[in-house]
């Protein structure tokens, strides 16, 4: 039997009941992130026995998880050029056919890991132009960034993803496309001077289902903030010590 990208369903991106809008790879550099930032204030910084990064939470509390994370990534990392676009472009058929569904968030877990990687994964969303596709990335590197505004179609809003250790890089790229690249940021506050729109989930007083459908800001491109839950605390550790 052809193995297949595995879908998942995710509460706050879904359209939908029981909508698939997305798929996730492995997190952290030793998975799909070879740009996750280490330190205080970064995505993948340990705080003891904890990491800040909410897929490798999310695969601790939910070991069943971690499988579709590996086949998935085995599965993209594996193949390349026509073949990947075929298999990436099928997930998003299947996406578009069974479920009916018109908005498709890339990566709920883990990155764009490499430059061919890249312009695959934009070729496959130029294939399906009536699904709007989002995604956010901190890999900076010049040949990755090169490769997803080459080939980005119209239908894919793509971000920077920044946080206090990425910021002066996620910005310095951002301002280099600034009509293809968004920028958002991750962190327990705003850098100063920044307007930034609050995502939803910041206030935890909404319902976390649908509120991607409910809200729309990054498909619509906008400067985006998410507060991250303990950030504060684990910055404020690291610096005493």
């Amino acid at each position: 039997m052809k193995e297949r990208i595995r879908p998942s369903e995710d509460s706050k991106t879904k359209f939908s009941k029981r909508e698939r809008n997305t798929f996730g790879l492995l997190p952290g550099p030793q998975g799909t992130c070879p740009c996750a930032t280490c330190g205080p204030g970064g995505c993948w910084t340990e705080d003891g026995k904890h990491v800040a990064c909410y897929a490798h939470r999310f695969m601790q509390f939910r070991p069943s998880i971690r499988g579709n994370l590996e086949h998935n990534t085995r599965l993209l990392k594996s193949c390349s050029g026509k073949e990947r676009v075929e298999l990436l472009k099928e997930e998003f058929l299947r996406f578009r056919h069974g479920d009916n569904g018109r908005y498709y968030r890339l990566h709920w877990s883990g990155d764009i890991f490499s430059a061919a990687y890249a312009r695959d994964l934009m070729r496959a969303c130029g294939e399906v132009p009536d699904i709007r596709f989002w995604n956010f990335t901190r890999n900076f590197r010049k040949d990755v960034v090169q490769q997803l505004v080459a080939n980005m179609p119209g239908n894919v809003v793509q971000y920077v993803s920044a946080d206090a250790v990425n910021l002066e890089e996620a910005v310095a790229t951002a301002k280099a496309w600034p009509t293809l690249l968004k920028f958002s940021y991750m962190g327990h506050e705003p850098p100063p001077g920044m307007r930034l729109y609050a995502c939803p989930a910041n206030s935890h007083s909404k319902p976390v289902e649908f509120m991607c459908k409910n809200c729309r800001m990054c498909l619509k491109g906008l400067p985006v903030f998410f507060r991250t839950r303990g950030q504060k605390r684990q910055t404020e550790n690291k610096e005493n010590k």
